[in-house]
């Protein structure tokens, strides 16, 4: 009897759960379209590869290559010198015209203060723009320089292969969100804001043409490097090139002429549009607002006139402060080896002419501004970061408890002049000593110093022998701080004991 009861109860609940789902059923089938249907599917599809693309992202499975992004490690140093409370008092943007034109250390040293280039190949100035407003944001700086390559006839929503790509690295490197995701759609068209965003989307071919990439992204993940800390001081010089135009190009420039005509220069509504906002900003920030423009070879732009003309209709405009180095009499000085050996027609400075160029700005801002700029010469902090950085000993000197670096004599008069210093450095380089002579710029006035050399007559020790040697110092043209002229040679390493005499020479 009892199991009959049960049977019948058993019996009962199941009738009632077919009841239940047939209900379900009916009410699904009532309120649900076929649409609807494929609208939830395909949403919850899309919340799973949004999801497992957020997590790639995250974790950096298809990062790319970044050990040689300078452009990422520029905003990486920025960020670490702000988490230091490290003022930066000169930012500098623009494209590889400027980070391969201007060397911030030398610009910081010979100033007395810091200065920062932020610049990324291949951007323009809407570019500048927003890299400008996401740095002053971390730190107001005292002066803005704005270089003037990327003033030209772009379009950011036509942007395609290489000039998307190096707009995609630069937007990718900056780092504060609120900024780049209101600069989005002023710098990529609709079509392009995820793979400005994701490196997943980006770089997804990874997994047919790069295995190798993914590879090493996944052990990095999987086993993080524990590297030390890199603590040199890096200030967003990027150097590409170290020798200057050779025989076979200058041959080129003699044949065919300049590869570049000023005639063909035109800029586009967005570059108006940007030199304007960045102006503004400047003014509502009360940042001191410089426009440089770097040079190239003199042969290699002809019609410059047109490209200067051209240019000065904009930015007369908005009355800005402005350098143009490529235009005489400020282009007096570079010379062969100040620029990059190509006859292609975007050409770089090289090394020796990216210091010729930050000497003629450093004397630019001091000339042309009412403005204080900090000086941090005998600033705990700020002569930590820099002693001994390259360009510090040509405008200052060691102090008294440096054991590799000493100075040799001061206001030493010699037949025809006096020493105002001579320094003896060591470049941690057994082969080769530096030494440096300082002169009062007042002392050679209306003088041309390139036609000049300083001979010395040194005494010094060799092992147990003393004795008497000549040295030629040439003249320093790359190095020109506000209050000396410099005469340098290297030496092979020898003990300096003093400098018995001398004199200026013509070469």
């Amino acid at each position: 009897m009892k199991q009959k009861m049960k049977n019948k109860s058993t019996k009962k609940a199941e009738i009632q759960n077919k009841s239940d789902n047939k209900g379900l059923q009916h009410i699904i089938n009532k309120n649900t379209t076929p649409l609807t249907c494929i609208i939830l599917k395909v949403a919850l599809l899309s919340l799973i590869i949004g999801s497992l693309i957020i997590f790639s992202d995250f974790k950096g499975y298809f990062n790319p290559e970044l050990s040689n992004s300078h452009t990422v490690r520029k905003w990486n140093s920025f960020y670490k010198l702000a988490s230091k409370n490290q003022d930066v008092d000169i930012m500098l943007f623009g494209n590889s015209h400027l980070y391969t034109g201007i060397n911030p250390k030398n610009l910081s040293i010979t100033l007395g203060t810091t200065a920062f280039v932020f610049a990324a190949p291949g951007t323009n100035i809407a570019d500048s723009y927003f890299g400008m407003k996401e740095a002053i944001k971390v730190h107001k700086p005292k002066i803005v320089v704005i270089e003037t390559y990327g003033i030209n006839n772009f379009n950011p929503y036509k942007l395609k292969n290489a000039d998307l790509s190096d707009q995609i690295k630069s937007f990718s490197a900056r780092k504060d969100f609120a900024t780049k995701l209101k600069s989005t759609p002023f710098l990529f068209n609709v079509d392009n804001y995820l793979y400005a965003w994701s490196t997943t989307i980006r770089n997804h071919d990874y997994i047919f043409t790069n295995p190798k990439q993914l590879e090493k992204n996944k052990k990095l993940i999987d086993k993080p490097n524990r590297k030390k800390q890199d603590n040199k001081l890096y200030l967003g010089r990027y150097v590409r090139f170290t020798s200057g135009i050779e025989k076979d190009i200058l041959e080129k420039y003699n044949t065919k002429g300049a590869p570049v005509n000023g005639d063909d220069y035109q800029y586009s509504k967005y570059a108006d549009y940007y030199v304007e906002k960045i102006t503004k900003l400047c003014q509502k920030e009360n940042i001191e607002l410089i426009f440089l423009t770097l040079p190239m070879y003199e042969k290699h732009i002809e019609n410059y006139d047109s490209w200067y003309k051209e240019l000065s209709e904009l930015l007369d405009t908005y009355s800005v402060n402005r350098l143009d180095l490529q235009k005489m009499p400020n282009y007096k000085g570079f010379d062969l080896y100040a620029f990059e050996n190509t006859y292609n027609q975007n050409q770089h400075m090289t090394y020796n002419g990216s210091l010729l160029a930050t000497y003629k700005l450093a004397d630019f801002i001091r000339d042309s501004f009412n403005i204080e700029l900090p000086k941090k010469q005998s600033d705990t902090k700020w002569l930590k970061q820099f002693y001994g950085e390259e360009g510090y000993f040509e405008n200052y000197n060691p102090v008294k408890n440096d054991k590799n670096n000493e100075i040799i004599c001061s206001n030493k008069k010699l037949r025809n002049i006096t020493l105002k210093h001579c320094l003896l450095l060591d470049l941690n380089n057994k082969n080769s000593h530096k030494i440096i002579a300082k002169v009062d710029k007042a002392l050679l006035k209306n003088v041309n110093n390139q036609e000049l050399k300083l001979r010395l007559a040194i005494k010094i020790k060799r092992g147990e022998k003393i004795e008497i040697t000549t040295v030629d110092l040439m003249y320093d043209m790359l190095h020109t701080p506000e209050q000396n002229v410099l005469f340098t040679a290297f030496l092979k390493p020898i003990e300096v004991l003093e400098i018995v005499d001398g004199a200026l020479i013509k070469v």
